[in-house]
């Protein structure tokens, strides 16, 4: 296999995952957007700032202002002051964010379920290996 199918599979694999989660999560008013941030949020042990939050999920900085100040709106998230440096804004998640988080959770892992219900555990390894080999060669 190529170094041009490889990248290809992947792409293609998480552009589908990214996809059929997508339309899983569209009832409860998400969009790829918003569900990605809310998990980016809530990955990180310290808050994060707009800035750092762009940089996390990948988007610029003017889009990433106005996706908050939407969500914000929305009550998924808030803006609060840190608490070591007063001229700047940390994201928070809500009591709804904090609940859509167990849903974004809960029907990703029944997407992996279906995803790997024809794959066996020995193919699942090593695949898993061996992207994680190949990802140790990009970082050298």
């Amino acid at each position: 296999m190529s170094d041009i199918t490889l990248t290809k599979a992947v792409f293609e694999f998480a552009n589908a995952w990214r996809t059929v989660l997508d339309a899983r999560l569209k009832p409860f008013g998400l969009t790829q957007a918003k569900w990605r941030l809310l998990l980016a949020i809530d990955r990180h042990k310290q808050l994060l700032n707009q800035k750092e939050l762009a940089q996390v999920v990948g988007i610029e900085g003017p889009s990433i202002a106005g996706l908050i100040d939407r969500m914000s709106k929305e009550d998924w998230i808030r803006r609060q002051r840190s608490t070591t440096d007063k001229r700047v804004n940390v994201i928070k998640l809500t009591a709804k964010g904090r609940k859509m988080i167990t849903q974004i959770r809960s029907m990703a892992e029944q997407l992996r379920a279906e995803t790997l219900e024809t794959i066996s555990a020995k193919e699942l390894a090593q695949c898993i290996k061996t992207l994680q080999k190949a990802k140790q060669t990009l970082i050298k």
